[in-house]
């Protein structure tokens, strides 16, 4: 064998060595594929200072039904409501390619600017970290580069969805969001039946809001004001902290005590749509007497943490000597206290 046919056997035999592993390292910037992932960066980071998860989970390779996809999307909304991304900052080493050409590794370090709780803080960033995890590695989907930093980027089908919260249900109608339509045709004083306990009508969760456990009051017999049972809860959005209401549920001891009550709350709607100009609805909710108050101006006997309350429901259930009482602040929408009250029904009837 001579001199050339070495060379060119050693040719060969690199070649197909190469295309086993087909890795290397792409020292080239400016490639389709090398632009095409920091396009992939940008992309990411503008996601993340809109907070538009849509857009950030479109830049993974996990399918829409998988697990990954949903963990995914969870950690995202969590972040959303406790870190507001500024501006994001890579020193990139080298982008290392492999399986050709169809997945690649990201070596850099960086800065991350956050605000947390007001903040602005920095936050270093090393691909890949010093265990040797990488959380930016990509492979190419159908052509398209995505992220895919476990590798698992066919992902794990699942029948469970995915809430706008970010929560993981298998059922949709667990989902922590507000319901726009009734479910069901029960009648209120039927979902009432052997649910009158603190668990049943004060639930941790009525769509996005969560009960406020230093507010919970609870009791279970007050004689002097003619009450077999009181429940009473704040709801504070876990989204924006600042959108707030309250539930009250009290039972009456007896038809006179009921009528004593009923009387009480008519008087204070009468002050409010005479002092306050306020508009009074009066409606059915799932066969139950409401009535709705709505005004714009601050005043009536509303507690402190509720001084800018502007909507205001009240509905009875006399089969039960019973009254519901959910009071807004005026950072509520007026459509979503309308779906807050019917997702509240929506969950005790089901």
């Amino acid at each position: 064998m001579n001199k050339n046919k070495i060379t060119i056997f050693l040719f060969i035999a690199l070649l197909v060595l190469s295309s086993c592993t087909n890795e290397y390292v792409n020292q080239e910037p400016h490639t389709d594929d090398y632009n095409q992932i920091l396009q992939l960066l940008d992309n990411q980071c503008e996601a993340l200072r809109r907070e538009n998860a849509t857009m950030l989970e479109s830049l993974y390779a996990y399918p829409y039904n998988s697990m990954e996809h949903h963990e995914l999307r969870k950690l995202v909304m969590l972040k959303f409501r406790t870190i507001n991304t500024l501006e994001c900052n890579y020193n990139i080493e080298k982008i290392k390619f492999s399986s050709n050409n169809e997945k690649a590794e990201l070596y850099m370090k960086g800065i991350i600017i956050e605000r947390i709780e007001g903040n602005a803080q920095d936050r270093e960033i090393e691909a890949p970290q010093p265990d040797g995890h990488n959380d930016f590695t990509f492979t190419k989907v159908n052509g398209e580069w995505k992220f895919c930093p476990d590798g698992k980027c066919k992902g794990t089908i699942t029948e469970k969805i995915s809430c706008e919260d970010g929560s993981i249900v298998s059922d949709p109608k667990k989902c922590p969001v507000l319901q726009k339509i009734q479910i069901g045709e029960t009648k209120l004083a039927e979902c009432l039946k052997d649910k009158i306990t603190p668990e049943n009508i004060l639930p941790v969760l009525i769509g996005p809001f969560e009960a406020q456990q230093d507010s919970i009051k609870i009791v279970d017999e007050d004689k002097e004001l003619g009450l077999t049972h009181y429940y009473e809860s704040d709801y504070l959005n876990r989204n924006d902290n600042k959108e707030l209401f309250q539930v009250i549920f009290m039972q009456a001891s007896s038809p006179g005590s009921y009528e004593i009550h009923r009387e009480k709350f008519l008087n204070d709607i009468r002050n409010f749509n005479v002092t306050l100009n306020a508009f009074v609805n009066n409606t059915i909710t799932r066969d139950a007497q409401t009535i709705n108050v709505k005004w714009k101006k601050v005043g009536g006997t509303i507690p402190d943490k509720f001084s800018r309350v502007t909507n205001r429901y009240y509905i009875a259930v006399p089969e039960y000597n019973a009254f519901f009482r959910f009071n807004f602040n005026d950072l509520v929408l007026k459509e979503d206290g309308d779906d807050a009250v019917r997702t509240y029904f929506n969950n005790l009837c089901e």
